[in-house]
């Protein structure tokens, strides 16, 4: 079996984690939107094997184990977490094992949840994401913190080109200046998407940060509600 496709609103389902991937040892794909499951919570860990993991809104509940992902060397990952009852913090260690290198992808969608406290750093310091096509990372309606000028660091982006980039901050607390993490690599990006709108980040746009985002082949930046001044850079 390689992939589970279920998706039905309101259907109660019990799941227990451990028995299911039992059965299902070789799968690639699983899917399962709209159940209601009655808050089991996550598994403490996904199997290596798995490339798409998608559970968006059911009441799993329960907050984010640090072990939920294996070591994926340079498998890309989509992992969609979306509206699923999730609370707690984001654990540090929740990217240590996402691929830095390959020809994949990473997309992770935690959006429409109520985890709270500071967003850790996409990559380890020193890092580097080489040869990914394109990474997601969407965290949009949750109450997180803190601020988000490390989230990505100018020595993490790749040399070479990535297709696409999306960013989601929408709608949380976060602080801090705007994050400049496009200074000199905006042409080595093509489609690049950045909202960070209701938050209470402060402080002028850098220069340099729209100029990185002109570099790219396509963007959108959006920064409405909240304490943004200055005039807008040429």
């Amino acid at each position: 079996t390689r992939g589970v496709f279920l998706n039905q609103d309101g259907t109660v389902a019990t799941l227990d984690w451990a028995t299911f991937f039992d059965a299902f040892s070789t799968l690639f794909s699983l899917t399962l939107s709209g159940y209601n499951f009655g808050s089991p919570g996550l598994p403490t860990s996904i199997p290596s094997t798995l490339s798409t993991f998608s559970v968006s809104y059911s009441n799993l509940g329960g907050t984010i184990p640090s072990t939920l992902i294996p070591f994926r060397g340079d498998t890309s990952l989509s992992l969609t977490l979306r509206d699923v009852g999730l609370s707690g913090t984001i654990p540090d260690v929740l990217f240590a094992n996402w691929p830095t290198a390959g020809t994949g992808f990473i997309y992770l969608n935690l959006a429409e949840n109520d985890l709270e406290g500071p967003l850790p750093s996409m990559f380890p310091s020193g890092v580097t994401m080489s040869s990914l096509f394109s990474f997601s990372v969407l965290v949009d309606g949750n109450r997180l913190n803190g601020t988000l000028a490390n989230f990505i660091s100018a020595d993490s982006l790749p040399s070479d080109t990535l297709t696409a980039v999306e960013l989601g901050f929408s709608d949380n607390l976060f602080e801090g200046p705007v994050p400049n993490w496009l200074a000199g690599k905006g042409s080595k990006i093509g489609s690049f998407f950045f909202s960070m709108s209701s938050n209470h980040i402060s402080g002028t746009i850098p220069s340099n940060l729209l100029a990185g985002l002109k570099s790219c082949s396509s963007f959108a930046f959006y920064a409405n509600v909240n304490s943004i001044y200055g005039d807008l850079p040429d």
